[in-house]
Formats: structure tokens, C-alpha cells, sequence
């Protein structure tokens, strides 16, 4: 589901500017006109880094 930002200084479907929305919320709307227009702009999800296992994280700590 995509999400995007209110970045106009009016309204939009009932939303005010800064709010965050997703498609649920434009369902009536032309997004691709609103966006294009410089009324919404999508968000960008951040990458998940991916954490590496280290050898001491790993090993087993309960063997005596």
C-alpha cells in the first residue's frame, strides 16, 4: 500500500497539509494529478540495513 504526504497548503480529500495518507484515504481522488501537481508527495520507505552475525554471536555460551 502505497503512502504519501499532503504537501499542499490546502486540503486534500479532507486531509491537512503534513498529514500522512494511503490509498485507502484517496480512493476518490486522482492521485497521479494530485502528485503532479505538488498537492502529495510519495513517501520513500528507508532500506533495512541487514545486520551481520558475528562469530561470538553465534556461538554457544551454555557449553561447560
Amino acid at each position: 500500500m502505497a503512502k504519501y504526504t499532503v504537501t499542499s497548503r490546502r486540503t486534500v480529500a479532507g486531509h491537512q497539509p503534513g498529514d500522512t495518507v494511503d490509498d485507502k484515504d484517496l480512493a476518490e481522488v486522482n492521485v497521479a494529478a494530485l502528485i503532479a501537481g505538488g498537492h502529495l508527495s510519495p513517501l520513500r520507505s528507508k532500506p533495512v540495513s541487514k545486520v551481520e552475525a558475528t562469530p561470538a554471536a553465534t556461538e554457544n555460551h551454555s557449553e561447560e
